[in-house]
């Protein structure tokens, strides 16, 4: 049986301590990266679906222009608020504009979609993601008539 010091049995308590202490200020730098990279992973993936909103938004309004009436349910504003998966569509704002002025075939339309993410991280201001899309306006297609025999 070995006997130990009362010297050397303070020693390694005071090493323990130190461990601790280390342990406790790399544990807290990596969970703040953690955090940090979860963070980031939550903003890419907000930006990727208000860019994707505001690109099928345009693209449903170049084929129907007149449909801006945000209080109808077939609206370029819905289509942008459905298609945006993955996010609250009540954050989501979307603006519809004529740069050229009119919705005539082969003016432009555009669509842009803004939204606020909120961080979870105490010290960071809440995300403002904002994305726009511009396509030309395509001409209405008329029916053909249907030959009568």
């Amino acid at each position: 049986m070995s006997y130990s010091s009362p010297k050397k049995l303070q020693r390694n308590r005071r090493r323990y301590g130190a461990a601790l202490i280390e342990f406790g200020l790399v544990a807290l730098a990596l969970l703040t990266l953690m955090v940090g990279i979860l963070q980031f992973g939550i903003v890419y993936f907000a930006v990727g679906a208000v860019n994707n909103g505001a690109r099928e938004g345009t693209r449903y309004g170049s084929v129907h222009p007149d449909k801006t009436d945000a209080t109808q349910p077939d609206s370029i504003q819905s289509i942008v608020k459905t298609r945006t998966n993955g996010i609250y569509p009540e954050r989501l704002a979307v603006a519809v504009n004529f740069p050229d002025g009119t919705a005539l075939p082969n003016d432009r339309i555009k669509v842009t979609a803004s939204y606020q993410l909120p961080s979870f991280l105490p010290f960071l201001k809440p995300f403002a993601i904002s994305k726009s899309s511009v396509m030309r306006i395509e001409s209405k297609l008329t029916p053909k008539p249907t030959p009568t025999p």
